[in-house]
């Protein structure tokens, strides 16, 4: 586990972020976690301004690639997403054979 939250790939990218107003902590704590699994205040203070982000964009992506401040390409993820793909291009193609 990284040093803040569960995605350690992307602690040094996060960490480059400066929150100009840290929002509220939500209170809710996930039932069975300890406190070295739940993300910390400095954690959620940057995914909800993260998020708030998103939303000013209206989710455009040329909005997105222009103005977001973390935009990560995360090699695992793709090479996940590519064999995903070729999984369900195999499945297409079984029900006409």
């Amino acid at each position: 586990m990284g040093e803040h939250g569960q995605l350690p790939r992307w602690d040094r990218a996060l960490a480059r972020i400066d929150v100009a107003k840290p929002g509220r902590t939500p209170a809710w704590t996930p039932v069975g976690s300890r406190p070295s699994q739940r993300p910390t205040d400095w954690d959620y203070d940057r995914y909800l301004w993260l998020v708030s982000l998103l939303r000013k964009y209206q989710y455009d992506d040329a909005q997105i690639y222009r103005h977001y401040p973390f935009l990560i390409k995360d090699v695992f993820f793709s090479a996940v997403l590519v064999s995903a793909n070729a999984a369900l291009l195999d499945l297409a193609m079984w029900p006409g054979q």
